[in-house]
């Protein structure tokens, strides 16, 4: 599909990176308490590609932004890389989202009026971090767009964005991706090649994916499957071989 290999930090494969303990979040809608996610405990471990499913409302996009920090819980915690959100600052927050996490959304977030090179090495002018244009080359080759680097973004087709995003998303070398339906607004033949990029890049790099989605089609490139309904995990399954796509 693609050609070249991309390179991660160094990580121990199977190590325990991210978790949440008792985690509850709570909404106030209009004066009314809705519970969204209910007490749950999860763990998952450096190298893992781990897909959260379940049908709208039931908590799964809520679950990934209380992991990654975009939402602040109720009650609970959640401890990465072996510290607790609550315990960063807002600095090292910051440089954690800039160094350590990465992020691919369905509406793929890119600026419109920048290159593909220049939406790619936002995260690192953002964190201040060196621009290693062969690292990029790299990253754009691995990814399937390299010949569109300086093109601006807005003139792709919705499956070349997404590719934007995905390399946008390595370029700092993170420990954890999160997925929110990055496949959502793609063609089946496109949600295909973008799927086997997330499971070859894992395969490759070891980062962490934690993806959100509702089909069960993409949910089998991972290797763990866990399902939420109303709040609650009723299934966790780590899938055999034979089973993945």
């Amino acid at each position: 599909m693609t050609q070249g290999r991309i390179q991660s930090k160094s990580v121990e494969i199977g190590k325990e990176i991210l978790k949440c303990e008792k985690l509850v979040k709570d909404f106030d809608v209009a004066g009314k308490i809705q519970h969204v996610i209910k007490g749950i405990t999860l763990s998952f471990k450096q190298g893992e590609f781990v897909s959260i499913m379940g049908q709208s409302g039931s908590g799964k996009s809520t679950l990934m932004y209380l992991l990654s920090g975009i939402e602040k819980l109720t009650t609970g915690k959640v401890i990465m890389l072996g510290k607790d959100l609550k315990d960063y600052s807002s600095k090292e927050m910051s440089k954690l989202r800039s160094t350590q996490i990465s992020f691919v959304f369905q509406s793929y977030n890119l600026i419109p009026n920048f290159t593909v090179y220049e939406n790619v090495i936002t995260p690192l002018c953002l964190g201040r971090l060196k621009i290693n244009e062969a690292e990029i080359d790299a990253i754009l080759e691995r990814v399937g767009i390299r010949k569109y680097k300086h093109s601006e973004v807005v003139k792709l087709s919705g499956g070349e964005q997404q590719r934007v995003a995905i390399a946008r998303a390595l370029v700092s070398k993170p420990k954890i991706m999160f997925a929110d339906e990055a496949t959502g607004n793609l063609d089946t033949k496109t949600r295909a090649e973008v799927m086997t990029l997330f499971h070859e890049i894992n395969k490759e790099t070891g980062v962490t994916i934690i993806q959100v989605t509702h089909d069960p089609l993409c949910a089998k490139y991972g290797d763990r499957v866990i399902t939420l309904k109303d709040g609650l995990i009723v299934g966790d399954e780590r899938l055999k071989e034979e089973e993945r796509l």
